[in-house]
C-alpha cells in the first residue's frame, strides 16, 4: 500500500510546480498516522523547498567578494604564502595589460606542476613565475547566473571555482566549497524519523 503526498513550491504566493512523494506502508501504519507525522513529511518538503531556493539563486548570493589577486610576475612562493596567509585555495592572476586576460593560480596547479611536477622535471618555487604555472584563459560566469547552472558548468569543465565578472572586471570567486557550506547552513531534518 502506498501513500502520495503532494508539496507545492511556492514563489511567493503562487505555485511553480508541486513535488509528489510516494511511501510504501503498511496497513497498520496508515491507521495510525498521525498529524504529528503527517507533519514531518511536509517538513521533508519544505526542507527540499529550500534546497531548490538554493539552487535557483544568483551566484552573487554565494561568491566570495573577498578574494585576492597576484601579478604574474610574482613568484610560486610568494602566492603560496598568500594563499597560506589569507586561507585561499586560489588566487585571481591580475591580466599584464588591457589586451591581456585573467588567470588563475590554484594550490593543485602548484602542487602538480611545481611541487611533484614529474620524472625529470624540476622547478623551484622561489624562482618560478606564477605565469608560467596557471591557469589561463579562466572560466568566468556573469553574476546573475543561477547556482545550479555554474555547478553544471564547473562539472563540465573539470573545474572547482569560477571566476564571476561584471564589465569585464573580477567581482567575486565561486567555488565548491561555498555551495557546501550554503548547504550546511540550510536546516536539517530527522533522518530517523519513522512513520
Amino acid at each position: 500500500m502506498y501513500i502520495f503526498l503532494s508539496c507545492p513550491l511556492l514563489e511567493g504566493d503562487v505555485p511553480t510546480c508541486y513535488y509528489s512523494i510516494r511511501i510504501e506502508v503498511s496497513a497498520f501504519v496508515i491507521e495510525t498516522v498521525t498529524k504529528e507525522s503527517y507533519i514531518l513529511i511536509k517538513q521533508r518538503f519544505i526542507d527540499m523547498d529550500q534546497l531548490v531556493k538554493l539552487r535557483t539563486q544568483p551566484v552573487s548570493a554565494l561568491m566570495q567578494k573577498d578574494f585576492h589577486t597576484i601579478k604574474g610576475s610574482c613568484t610560486v612562493a610568494e602566492a603560496i604564502q598568500l594563499m597560506k596567509k589569507d586561507h585561499q585555495s586560489g588566487l585571481i592572476v591580475e591580466p599584464r595589460n588591457d589586451d591581456d586576460c585573467y588567470g588563475v593560480v590554484t594550490e593543485k596547479d602548484i602542487l602538480e606542476k611545481v611541487i611533484d611536477p614529474g620524472e625529470d622535471v624540476h622547478r623551484d618555487p622561489w624562482n618560478t613565475p606564477v605565469f608560467q604555472i596557471m591557469s589561463k584563459p579562466i572560466i568566468s560566469i556573469n553574476p546573475s547566473l543561477r547556482i545550479k547552472y555554474a555547478l553544471r558548468l564547473m562539472k563540465r569543465t573539470n573545474v572547482r571555482r569560477l571566476t564571476v565578472m561584471a564589465d569585464d572586471k573580477v567581482v567575486g570567486v565561486l567555488n565548491m566549497s561555498d555551495v557546501l557550506h550554503a548547504v550546511e547552513e540550510l536546516p536539517a531534518h530527522d533522518d530517523n524519523v519513522a512513520l
